[in-house]
């Protein structure tokens, strides 16, 4: 990952590749951001899980994200 890139989820290898080169454009339902943190709190915030949920979590290195999980009363695995 290169520093200071956009976060982009469920994206393919063109459309990775396009925004590095800085052509992509987002379309409506998409949004490219630079904190993941941000990022990851506003898509769990726009989901609306409900309390209790459990969300699966694969090598953590930024320790915040768990302080995001239990903001929202979601737990972690």
């Amino acid at each position: 990952m290169i520093p200071f890139s956009p976060l982009i989820i469920d994206c393919d290898f063109p459309l990775l590749y396009k925004s590095f080169l800085n052509t992509y454009k987002p379309s409506d339902n998409q949004v490219i951001t630079y904190s993941v943190r941000t990022s990851i709190y506003t898509y769990l915030k726009i989901k609306k899980y409900p309390s209790g949920s459990k969300v699966l979590i694969t090598s953590i290195n930024i320790p915040t994200i768990l302080d995001i999980l239990n903001d929202l009363n979601l737990e972690y695995i």
